[in-house]
């Protein structure tokens, strides 16, 4: 199980990467000076998600343990973390705040392609 989940891990996360420079590329062309808000948004989702999921993997798998209260807490703290970053760069230039969620949330263009491609058998 360890196997599958790193690999998978290791997909998004090159397809992410992808996402992440042809994103940042584009706004740079368009919007210069919000291209590093994107980038962070993503950048910020992407170490969110492969924290995340090492953590609850090695909860739940190495440690055979379904802790629900570590797990909250976990998650509480990343949201707060991406809540923090979010409010420093508000407070930078109020704008700031769309390319960033804009990064973060084209994570999902990783999934739906990692997702294609599972379904495609590549």
């Amino acid at each position: 199980m360890l196997e599958d989940v790193g690999f998978t891990l290791k997909q998004i996360l090159k397809l992410e990467a992808l996402v992440a420079i042809f994103g940042t590329v584009l706004i740079y062309v368009i919007f210069k000076a919000y291209a590093l808000a994107f980038f962070l948004g993503i950048f910020i989702a992407a170490a969110n998600f492969f924290l995340g999921t090492m953590l609850l993997n090695k909860l739940l798998i190495v440690h055979n343990s379904a802790n629900i209260g570590l797990t909250v807490l976990l998650f509480m703290i990343k949201v707060f973390l991406v809540a923090v970053i979010g409010l420093l760069l508000f407070a930078q230039d109020k704008y700031n705040i769309f390319p960033y969620m804009g990064g973060y949330c084209s994570q999902f263009i990783a999934f739906i392609l990692y997702a294609k491609k599972i379904g495609e058998g590549k």
